[in-house]
Formats: structure tokens, sequence, C-alpha cells
């Protein structure tokens, strides 16, 4: 059962377990997308997506909270956590989901995927336009589709919500 596999590499990446308990970590993953890399037929990372809707310029448009991206230490640094990234940002950028927010445990390492710092816990801020409060510690706002296209930021968001909403 992959959900059994996955609950296990949570509890050993992340030395805890997951907020809820098992149950509640079961139930995130029957309301989210679950993208895993196995090899030779065991489970080596995994990335769960999933999704929300949040409020940008007073519409709804549609958001991917990007948790629990692990891997085993033998086979992190082979690719299979930034696999399963790309390939949610992708499949993300298919059904029209403008937004991703992860907590990071590096810049450097989402920075590749063109996730920049966006906000902090509990504070207001507005960053051109764009006025949001969460409760996570760290979020991050992915510019994947701005980066591979060369376009502003603001013409980016600006098309891909009227593309959402239409």
């Amino acid at each position: 059962m992959i959900e059994k596999a996955c609950l296990d590499l949570a509890k050993y990446a992340f030395h805890k377990q997951p907020t809820g308990g098992d149950e509640a970590f079961y139930k995130l993953l029957s309301q989210s997308t679950l993208h895993t890399h196995e090899q030779d037929g065991q489970l080596t990372s995994m990335v769960v997506d999933t999704h929300f809707n949040v409020y940008f310029q007073g519409q709804v448009v549609p958001m991917s909270g990007i948790g629990y991206v692990a891997s085993y230490p033998e086979y992190r640094g082979n690719g299979g956590a930034s696999q399963l990234i790309t390939e949610s940002l992708k499949e993300n950028y298919r059904n029209k989901t403008i937004f991703s927010y992860l907590a990071p445990f590096s810049y450097g390492f989402y920075g590749q995927f063109g996730y920049q710092y966006l906000f902090n816990q509990n504070n207001m801020r507005s960053l051109r336009l764009i006025s949001l409060k969460v409760n996570r510690q760290i979020c991050l706002l992915n510019a994947y589709h701005l980066y591979k296209r060369k376009q502003t930021w603001l013409s980016f968001i600006n098309k891909l919500i009227i593309t959402a909403v239409s």
C-alpha cells in the first residue's frame, strides 16, 4: 500500500509523527495528489500536492500547496524529488493552477524550480498588488512559468488569472 509507505517515509524524513497522527496524514493524502518515485519497486521519494483556492485581486484562484517533499537518504541526489516537483508543476500548469506555496527546507533547492520568498506567517504584506495572509512559517510563490517565458511578473499573473477564471 503506497499510502503506508509514504507515511513511513514522512516519519523517517521529518523525525516526527505527522500533525494529527497517521489518520490525519491518510486523510491529507485522500484530498491531495500524491507524486511518488520508486526504484526496484521501493518508494524512494514523494511529494504531496494539496489544492486550495485563494483570493487574489478580489477573485478566487487555484493554489497548489506542496508538502512532504521527502527522499530516503540513500536516494537523495538522484533527482527523484526534483522529478516529482517538476511533474507537479507541469500538472498544475495544465490545470491552470496559478499559485504554488510551500514551506522550504532550502531556498536554493526550491529556487531551481522558480520558487521565491513571498511572505512570513501572520504578516500582511503587499507585493506587486498581492495581499495575502497565511498560517505557515514561510511560503514561496512559484514563478516557474514566468521564468520560462521571460514575462514581466504582473503581466504573467494577470494573464493566468484571466485564463483561470474564464
